[in-house]
């Protein structure tokens, strides 16, 4: 660092990665318990997913034999994109579970958040972990 700059760098583990999956799974699994269905407003989240896929598979994270190189030169084997595509789609799946159990498990909260997100559009960190805080806390898996 030069004087008066700070670096920014951090560092993840798999298990962060697939922690902020599962969040960005939450969306989904919440509109589907609620509403019985998805739609299209989370199609964000989707690139979101796809990007940690790939940035975990270029690090090494998911096993060299899906070791996703960018800057290759050459196409990727058709092998090497149905095991790509087999293993995220076995993370986004289990991912998936584990977010939509998490807020089965903590239903009666989505039941009672909703209402004040639609009439707000958007709640901030503090407001939300206030109201969860206010109608009992969340039950942990």
């Amino acid at each position: 660092d030069t004087e008066g700059e700070q670096s920014s760098f951090s560092i993840y583990s798999k298990a962060d990665f697939l922690a902020a999956i599962t969040a960005l799974l939450g969306g989904f699994a919440a509109q589907e318990l609620l509403l019985g269905k998805t739609y299209s407003n989370l199609h964000g989240r989707v690139t979101d997913i796809n990007n940690l896929l790939f940035s975990m598979s270029s690090c090494g994270m998911l096993g060299f034999d899906v070791y996703y190189d960018s800057c290759r030169a050459l196409p990727h084997s058709e092998k090497f994109r149905e095991r790509t595509e087999t293993v995220f789609t076995k993370i986004i799946e289990e991912c998936y579970e584990k977010a939509k159990e998490h807020l089965q498990r903590n239903i009666f909260l989505l039941q009672k958040l909703v209402p004040i997100l639609a009439s707000r559009k958007s709640l901030d960190k503090c407001d939300c972990e206030a109201l969860i805080e206010e109608f009992g806390g969340i039950t942990p898996l």
